[in-house]
């Protein structure tokens, strides 16, 4: 999977263009913002296009940028989806939505949530994106832990509910999903938010490639 500008993109096997855009996206005071780089999103699938059909698809469907959905996938898994098991801070799958277990964050002391008592951490929803996620679409969460589509489709329909939370509807501008991304990042702190916004954001914009 990759994100490249536009400009330094060569073709691989089975890479498919999806998007090109135009960047000074960022609102808020970001450091990102007055930057000006057009940029493609490019996603590389082996021998076939399911799992870029799948980001085409959930996009679409939720009316989320596409190159949103794929920025945000690899900031928070590097675009793996660990066959559903979940990452040492209890995300599951490509867009690593969340079922957090406070004792094991404890043992591992590797994430802001390790520091929060149980009783916080159960009743934080950034920590449970997963059932989230899949009360929005309707199905169980083991589903969206071990299908990838359904794992993508999950993230999208919660990215459109956080855009409509922050902005009062869906955005036409991929700007106006910042707060959303920011959101995504499920942290209660301020400035953690919105550095994942700002590495989502300039991930869009600087270009970034990663074969799994």
């Amino acid at each position: 999977m990759s994100i490249k500008k536009k400009g330094r993109l060569r073709r691989l096997i089975a890479v498919v263009a999806v998007a090109g855009l135009t960047a000074g996206l960022v609102p808020w005071g970001s450091s990102l913002a007055g930057k000006s780089s057009a940029f493609q999103v490019y996603a590389q699938t082996g021998n076939d296009r399911q799992l870029q059909d799948d980001f085409a698809s959930a996009a679409r469907e939720f009316k989320v940028p596409e190159e949103i959905l794929l920025s945000v996938s690899y900031n928070v898994s590097l675009f793996e989806q660990h066959d559903g098991k979940p990452s040492v801070s209890g995300g599951y799958g490509l867009m690593h939505l969340t079922d957090v277990d406070p004792a094991k964050l404890r043992r591992n002391g590797k994430d802001e949530a390790a520091r929060l008592t149980v009783k916080e951490v159960s009743q934080n929803p950034g920590l449970h994106t997963l059932k989230t996620a899949a009360a929005l679409l309707g199905e169980g969460p083991e589903r969206l832990k071990q299908d990838p589509r359904q794992n993508i489709r999950g993230a999208a329909a919660l990215l459109a509910q956080y855009a409509r939370q922050t902005t009062g509807e869906v955005p036409s501008e991929i700007g106006d999903w910042y707060g959303a991304v920011a959101k995504y990042s499920g942290s209660s702190e301020a400035d953690v938010a919105l550095d994942f916004a700002d590495q989502v954001f300039d991930t869009i914009n600087q270009g970034v490639e990663r074969t799994t």
